[in-house]
Parts: C-alpha cells; sequence; structure tokens
C-alpha cells in the first residue's frame, strides 16, 4: 500500500511527493495528521489551525471527487502509523518535507519507526523554490546577506513546475479497522480559486512596487495564506511570473514584476536562515542582541494586542489582524517596531502573538519578520533607524482610509488628524472625541526611540567587551 501523507501541500497538481508517488499509476491511500508540528507549532486554536482545518475540508472533497478517501488523523504520528500497519500491513509513505527544525526532527522519528516496522517514508523537497543550501557563498557558506543571496537566486536555474497526471486514490472498505477522526474546532472557510493568481498577474502586479506599500488599497497579491497551505505552489508562481516579465516591455512595469520576484526569494531566504541556525526559533541570530534587558511591560503588551496603544496606524492594524487574520506587510513591520523600540517589549511576544493570530503563519518567516523588525536578525533593520509610526501612517495611508476602518470612533476626524489625534486636541473636541473613546499615546515616540537605541548600543560595547548583561534605561 502506498500512501501519501499531505501536509502543507493542498494540491494535486505541481507536487512532488505526489508525482513519484502515482508516477507509475498507482494508486495512492492520502492521509492528513493535523497535529501543531507540521503548523510551525501554531496551537491547534490558533487562526492558522483554523484556516487548516478548512482548507482540509474543502481538499477531502477533492479527493472524493476523484473517487478516493482522505483519512483525518489527530494523534502523533507514530501512534497513527501504527493503526495504519495494523490494518493495512507493511506500507510506504511519500510526503513533502515541511521545512521546521521540529517537523524535519519528527521526519526522522517516522522513518526510524519505519526501519523497525518494515516500511519505507520517502521525503521531498517541494516547498521551496530553491531547497535550502543551494545558494551559497564562494567559500561554500551559506549567505547571511540578503542581497548577496538574491544575485545568486536570481541567476540560478529555477525547477519548473512538475508535469503529473491526474492521480488516482483509494478508498477503504467500511469494514477496515480504522478510527477516523473529524477534526474539533472553528474553522475559517475560504475558498481557493485560480483566478486568484490570473487576477494579480494583470494589472496589480504591474504596479505592485509603486502600490505594495499603500495599507489602504487593494495592492497586493493575497496569496500568501495560499502559498504556506500549499494551495499554491511556488514553482507554477514564479514561472506563471516570469512569463509576464517576458512579455511585459514597459520597463517600469518589469521592475515591478521583478520587486514580485524579490518577494519570493525573501521567503526562500527566510527558510533556508532557519534550516541552517534552527536555534533563531528560541534565540536573536545576533547574539549579543540576545542579553537586551527588554521592560515587558504587560499592561503594556496587552493595549498592543487589542490596538489601543493610542497610536492610530497601529491599533487600526491589531484589530484588523484580530479580525481577519490578515495584515499587510506594511502594517507588520510597523506594528513589530512599534513593540520592540517604542514600548521595548521582547520580539518574542510579538512573534507569538502573530503565529496564534495570522491565518498565513509560517515560522521561518514569521521569525525571520519579526527578527528584522527587532533588528536581532540577520541582515535586519539597523537598530538606530527606527520607524516613525505618526509617519509611517502619513506615506501608507494618507487619506486615513485604513484608519477609519478598523478605528470608527476616530471617523469623525478629518484631514492629518486621523494619524496622530493627540497633537490636534481642537480637532478632537470638535469631533465629540475624548480621552473615553479613545487613549493618549502609552508612550512618547521621540524619547522612547531615543531610549531603544542606546539600550541596544549599550547591548552592543557590552558584547564587544565580553559582557552579557545590559541596564535597563531609566524611564522618561
Amino acid at each position: 500500500m502506498r500512501i501519501l501523507w499531505f501536509r502543507q501541500d493542498l494540491r494535486l497538481d505541481d507536487h512532488a511527493a505526489l508525482a513519484a508517488a502515482t508516477g507509475d499509476g498507482q494508486p495512492v491511500l492520502a492521509i492528513y495528521i493535523h497535529h501543531p508540528t507540521l503548523m510551525g507549532g501554531a496551537p491547534l486554536t490558533s487562526k492558522h489551525a483554523a484556516f487548516m482545518r478548512g482548507q482540509v475540508d474543502q481538499f477531502k472533497e477533492e479527493i472524493e471527487a476523484l473517487g478516493g478517501q482522505l483519512l483525518i488523523f489527530t494523534e502523533p504520528f507514530t501512534m497513527v502509523f501504527g493503526k495504519l500497519l495494523e490494518a493495512l500491513g507493511p506500507f510506504e509513505v511519500h510526503a513533502n518535507r515541511v521545512l521546521e527544525p521540529a517537523a524535519l526532527t519528527n521526519d526522522q522519528v517516522c522513518a526510524q519507526w519505519g526501519e523497525d516496522h518494515d516500511c519505507r517514508f520517502h521525503f521531498y523537497d517541494d516547498a521551496c523554490i530553491l531547497k535550502p543550501g543551494t545558494i551559497r557563498s564562494e567559500k561554500g557558506t551559506v549567505h547571511k546577506v540578503f542581497t548577496t543571496f538574491y544575485k545568486k537566486w536570481r541567476k540560478e536555474f529555477h525547477p519548473v513546475p512538475i508535469l503529473m497526471k491526474r492521480p488516482s486514490f483509494v478508498s477503504l472498505a467500511e469494514e477496515t479497522p480504522i478510527r477516523l477522526h473529524k477534526l474539533i474546532g472553528d474553522r475559517i472557510d475560504q475558498t481557493y480559486s485560480p483566478d486568484r493568481v490570473a487576477t494579480f498577474l494583470g494589472d496589480p502586479i504591474r504596479s505592485y512596487k509603486l502600490m505594495r506599500d499603500r495599507v489602504d488599497l487593494d495592492a497586493t497579491s493575497h496569496l500568501s495564506q495560499w502559498i504556506n497551505c500549499g494551495r499554491v505552489s511556488v514553482r507554477t508562481l514564479l514561472q506563471q511570473v516570469k512569463e509576464q516579465l517576458e512579455t511585459e516591455t514597459d520597463p517600469d512595469k518589469q521592475e515591478s514584476i521583478e520587486a514580485f520576484i524579490r518577494q519570493l526569494a525573501w521567503r526562500d531566504f527566510y527558510i533556508q536562515v532557519m534550516d541552517q541556525w534552527p536555534e533563531v526559533r528560541k534565540e536573536a541570530f545576533i547574539k549579543h542582541f540576545q542579553h537586551i534587558p527588554w521592560e515587558n511591560d504587560k499592561d503594556k503588551l496587552v493595549r498592543w494586542q487589542t490596538g489601543h496603544t493610542g497610536v492610530p496606524i497601529v491599533d487600526a492594524a491589531m484589530r484588523c489582524l484580530r479580525e481577519t487574520g490578515t495584515l499587510h506587510n506594511r502594517l507588520r513591520m510597523i506594528v513589530a517596531s512599534f513593540l520592540v523600540k517604542d514600548l521595548h517589549i521582547n520580539w518574542q511576544e510579538g512573534e507569538a502573538w502573530f503565529r496564534d493570530h495570522l491565518i498565513d503563519y509560517n515560522l521561518p518567516l514569521n521569525n525571520g519578520g519579526w527578527q528584522w523588525s527587532a533588528s536581532t536578525g540577520t541582515d535586519a533593520h539597523p537598530y538606530f533607524r527606527i520607524f516613525n509610526p505618526y509617519r509611517q501612517s502619513e506615506k501608507h495611508d494618507p487619506q486615513g482610509t485604513f484608519i477609519r476602518k478598523y478605528l470608527p470612533e476616530l471617523s469623525g476626524l478629518t484631514g492629518s488628524s486621523i494619524h496622530a489625534p493627540h497633537e490636534a486636541p481642537m480637532e478632537l473636541m470638535i469631533a465629540g472625541i475624548t480621552d473615553a473613546d479613545y487613549p493618549y499615546p502609552l508612550v512618547d515616540h521621540r524619547v522612547r526611540s531615543e531610549e531603544a537605541k542606546n539600550m541596544f548600543e549599550q547591548a552592543r560595547k557590552l558584547h564587544l567587551h565580553g559582557q552579557k548583561e545590559a541596564t535597563p534605561p531609566e524611564k522618561a
């Protein structure tokens, strides 16, 4: 019996494991194991888990339409395979690797279990365009700087989509002694359609470079959750994007398409970083920033999480995240910078919050993004360059459209006062907005950003002198 273990790859085309398992025309038994280890550690109560449950339900129907069956389990991996062995006898399993440390460790455990029980496990690289380790320096080391990585990545031969015949699936007899599970818990039901890709590859990708940072416009691909659950193959997507680039003659639009290709490379880069340095899951990549004396004020953290910091763009973004499970990349950078550089709270608190609330959660990408914003990661944003949330708001939500959508209590404000209402007391009074309606800013950005610079600089100097612990800055 051949088993296809679906994971973060819920599709039937351009699928390395499925192509290998069905290449000779043999049918496969499809299984899915709903477990945090295969979701980057996201708990089963997370929005990502709820999104995956909705996608698995839909994918199950697709396999049933082909005359097959998707067996769903929620137990530990080796327990699942023990039950399958008892019911079916020896089998071979084909699965695409989930390129996250805990998942890779469990693959080794499963492979060893297979050797001990006369079963075989075959794992394939399918999650990236180029598997981790492909791009290296002249000395053979993995790149820590994205720019040098990207130059080589862009010139590298990129694997083309895998051409596949229609796969065949088996359905077990009703009397087969296997207890199947139902996925229990909330669901976020979103239906994937190839039209999503086709729509983006029309006009939007040609204005992507110019408009992608505007949080008030629908100017991004909206493909991240579909890539992360496997509905969209990154190989196929890259080929489709390259085809648009080859047919485009306008230089500005060509640059825009290249800008999107660069984002796909960032995905490969962060996955490679975690594959090479798995310790970044739990600590700063830049070691001397591991011991920064964060304040970690719990009240401030809750105010950030719930969108009540008194900074409109931050609060609107955090309420959007809680409400929709999605967040524009520019907003992710703004709220991350604010948490770390203004509130002086450990970036890992924010990383965990995103893990629990993003439907497109991906461990290496989430970790890489947070360490970039916190200035603790590889090729990170310099610690002395700090986002001013008010300027970011004016630049990327100029009319306050996004803010008004998620902060209706400020809808009465007009003009630029929406970005920093604490600086416009007269407008607040005219609109009838009091502190009870919307809070005054938790902190003074100018003061707190200077304190953050000093905090990081002190940690850097202590590292140079062989010390670890820095002294917390005096509160303003």
